[in-house]
Formats: structure tokens, sequence, C-alpha cells
């Protein structure tokens, strides 16, 4: 598996990965805001994500973000891994640092465990120490990658259980 920004030959297996997420009435975390922002528009959603980076064009106080798809060894399309650069208020009580998913017939599968890992070593490249995890108290499955790759409970709030991750 590898991780890398999105472009535009990857349109039509993005598409096809939301329609998945659709069709399976599962949530797609990680880049709903940004992509409804841009209207559904891909192009669009390409060109936001390239601001999002700078800055915080969404207003909801998460920092500077980061988009990456997720890809497998032979180059088909497993998930979205987005992450803040930036520790705020918003990021820690409220979204996290990280947002992920795997298309729904990926899972199961070790995919979004390795996902995790992969991209826990971009942060940490880019010298961020601690970060917040947050996963629904019903999500065994992110429980148990959170803890996996490090995660120390810290509280739940409203059916939200938030864990702390160190990368030193």
């Amino acid at each position: 598996m590898y991780l890398r920004r999105p472009c535009l030959a990857d349109k039509s297996a993005f598409l096809e990965m939301l329609a998945e997420f659709d069709a399976a009435n599962s949530p797609f975390v990680g880049a709903i805001s940004s992509w409804t922002a841009a209207n559904g528009n891909f192009e669009a959603w390409l060109q936001l994500i390239r601001e999002q980076e700078q800055a915080d064009i969404l207003g909801r106080g998460i920092g500077r973000f980061v988009h990456l798809l997720s890809f497998g060894d032979s180059g088909d399309l497993l998930g979205i891994f987005s992450f803040s650069k930036d520790t705020t208020p918003a990021i820690v009580d409220k979204y996290g640092h990280i947002g992920y998913s795997i298309r729904p017939s990926k899972r199961g599968k070790g995919y979004g465990n390795t996902q995790l890992k992969l991209g826990l070593l971009e942060l940490k490249q880019l010298g961020l120490k601690r970060l917040i995890l947050i996963c629904d108290a019903d999500n065994q499955q992110s429980r148990q990658m959170i803890l996996g790759n490090g995660g120390h409970y810290e509280k739940t709030v409203n059916h939200d259980e938030f864990y702390w991750i160190d990368l030193t």
C-alpha cells in the first residue's frame, strides 16, 4: 500500500469509490466537508484541497489539512487518509487530527491498519509529536487500529472516544 495526493487521473476511481460508500450507506470519513464544499466536482475538489493545505479555507478551525488517497500495490484505490497539520481547539475537542476511510469492499483485510501506520509516518515526518484521534464508541475496528498503533484512551464524549498517539 502507498499514500499520495489525489490528481486528475484519479477522478473515475475516486467517483467509483464514493458511489460504493453511498451504496453501502457507509460514511465517507476524511474528506466529506471538502467534497461538499466543492459541490461534488472533482476538479474543484482538487483545487480546494490544494488550498486547504495552506490555510483553513473552510473556516472550521481545523487548520491546514492534507488529503491523501491510499492505493494497493496493484494501483487500486482503497481509501482516503486526511489529516490536520495543526493542533487547534477544534481538532482537540471535536474532529481529531486524522480522518480515514477504507472503501466498504476492501474492509476486513488489514488495509485500514496499514493506512493508519503509513499516515502516522507522514505526520511524524512533518514534525508532529502528538495527535488526537476520535472514533465512534461503537466502531470496534477503528478502536483496535488506534490502540494497535499506540493510542492511549483519554475520554468519551457524546459517544465519541478520544485517543492520543505520541509520535516521538
